[in-house]
């Protein structure tokens, strides 16, 4: 009987077939294993692949949900905006509105009871959506006459806003304010090269 501890690889030839069959369904055991490992390995690793891909698509999936569920409240707001929009732009006057700026000024000038002494442009700041004109003024009237002036020129439908504003006694005995100031009127974007009220063609009025 043949000692299986005297075997090598070298007489395998010679082995009885009982463990050359033996050695032989060992080996197909090994590779087995070792295909099943890197065919396993193989599938954990896309699986876990997919598991991300899988995470990522249901997190783009909710934020895509999200976005739509907000979509009402963006055209909302968008509606909103747009309205307000033109609202403010129907107050921007263009080039052509400017002698009737001056002259709403100076009625109400004459509503409030005020001796308005001179309207003068400023130098035009252009923006890209905008321009900003500013208008220097001069007035004399009473306090309550020249607040009622004031107020006017804030509920005025143009944007005009006053920044500088300046209020003395004409002189110790008469109740009467010389006023001067400045205000900014919003307007349409004027192209650079308008000479409409530049600084060496200013358009004034007085009395």
């Amino acid at each position: 009987m043949t000692d299986w501890r005297d075997l090598t690889l070298e007489s395998m030839p010679n082995w009885p077939l009982r463990y050359q069959l033996a050695a032989c369904l060992g080996l197909l055991v090994i590779l087995c294993l070792l295909s099943w490992h890197w065919s396993i390995k193989a599938l954990i690793q896309q699986q876990h692949g997919l598991q991300d891909q899988a995470w990522s698509l249901r997190a783009q999936l909710t934020r895509q949900r999200t976005q739509a569920e907000l979509l009402p409240d963006w055209a909302a707001r968008t509606d909103k905006m747009m309205t307000l929009y033109r609202q403010q732009s129907a107050r921007l006057p263009d080039t052509s509105a400017w002698p009737q700026v001056l002259a709403d000024i100076e009625a109400l000038s004459v509503e409030a009871g005020v001796a308005l002494q001179h309207l003068r442009w400023g130098k035009r700041e252009n923006h890209p959506w905008y321009s900003v004109q500013p208008v220097r003024f001069a007035w004399q009237g009473s306090y309550d006459s020249s607040g009622t002036l004031l107020a006017r020129l804030a509920s005025i439908h143009r944007l005009l806003l006053v920044n500088e504003l300046t209020m003395q006694p004409v002189d110790r005995q008469s109740a009467e304010l010389r006023v001067t100031g400045s205000a900014h009127l919003y307007q349409m974007p004027v192209p650079s090269g308008d000479p409409i009220l530049t600084d060496d063609q200013r358009q004034e009025r007085g009395q």
